[in-house]
């Protein structure tokens, strides 16, 4: 049974500061659910455990094992409830495994707005122009997310931005639309396929070890529809010994920074997997 981002990330208050979730296979990536999924109910739990006219600044999450199928429960102490900033720690556990533990800072919006940006959105081809991945091997994940490949598609050289780097990105939203909000920016932050993986000639896995996102602006005061997909590019430019460093970057369509990530990885062979980056089809060819 497949279920919709509000359902797998759904929570159930079983004490003070106290929740259960329930982690089932339609989002499972290789060895347990996708890490932005993991990331995202941590922060419904941090959320839920603050006022609510707070919103989400920064978070950062180390992942420790992979869930197994089945119920979990998230732990959340309140470090500092002040007036501009709440400062929460999370945890969340399998029985006596922990799972992964979280550090999030929320805020007020400060008035008056003195806001800029000095960063453009990458021009890429736009969302119908935009490229689909087939794979020889089903993952559950990536039917929970409608993503169009513009940049750095293997084969494709004229489709990078920068000549040669570990670089994807393009347009996507949840495939089942729900209203955006600080969960899903998160989840999309951790739900493309790493680019090491589809520009190595060789099958790797990149299991998460620590992923921060900073929200620039709340994603409920964008303007953006369930049914708009947000512009993505992710690089991993720099790997060494074993680990590989990842940032991230998520637009709204009309050019607005919403979020940037970065995470640590791990490469690890790809147990079985076929190679990532045979796998593609334009628009005309679907």
């Amino acid at each position: 049974m497949l279920t919709n981002f509000s359902e797998a990330t759904n929570l159930t208050k079983i004490g003070d500061n106290r929740y259960r979730v329930e982690f089932d296979r339609s989002w499972w990536v290789i060895a347990g659910p996708n890490g932005g999924l993991i990331a995202a109910v941590i922060l419904k739990a941090a959320m839920a455990a603050l006022p609510e006219n707070r919103t989400v600044r920064t978070i950062t999450v180390h992942y420790l094992s992979a869930p197994l199928e089945g119920e979990a429960e998230i732990m959340v102490a309140v470090d500092k409830n002040g007036k501009n900033l709440s400062f929460v720690t999370v945890r969340l556990a399998q029985g006596d495994r922990c799972i992964a533990t979280a550090l999030v800072a929320v805020g007020v919006v400060m008035t008056p707005d003195r806001s800029w940006q000095q960063m453009s959105m990458p021009k890429s081809m736009p969302l119908e122009q935009g490229f689909k991945m087939l794979s020889d091997v089903h993952v559950a994940f990536r039917d929970r997310w409608d993503d169009r490949w513009t940049i750095g598609i293997p084969g494709h050289p004229e489709t990078s931005i920068t000549d040669g780097a570990y670089e994807v990105g393009g347009w996507t939203r949840l495939a089942d639309p729900e209203p955006y909000d600080e969960a899903v920016i998160l989840a999309m932050a951790d739900s493309w396929v790493p680019s090491a993986m589809v520009h190595m000639d060789e099958a790797v896995h990149l299991p998460t070890i620590e992923l921060t996102v900073h929200f620039l602006v709340d994603p409920r005061e964008t303007g953006l529809s369930p049914e708009d997909h947000c512009f993505v590019v992710f690089r991993q430019l720099v790997g060494s010994q074993g680990f590989v460093d990842d940032s991230g970057e998520i637009w709204s369509p009309d050019g607005r920074l919403i979020a940037t990530s970065r995470q640590i990885a791990l490469l690890v062979e790809g147990k079985g997997l076929p190679v990532a980056s045979r796998h593609y089809v334009a628009p005309e060819n679907k």
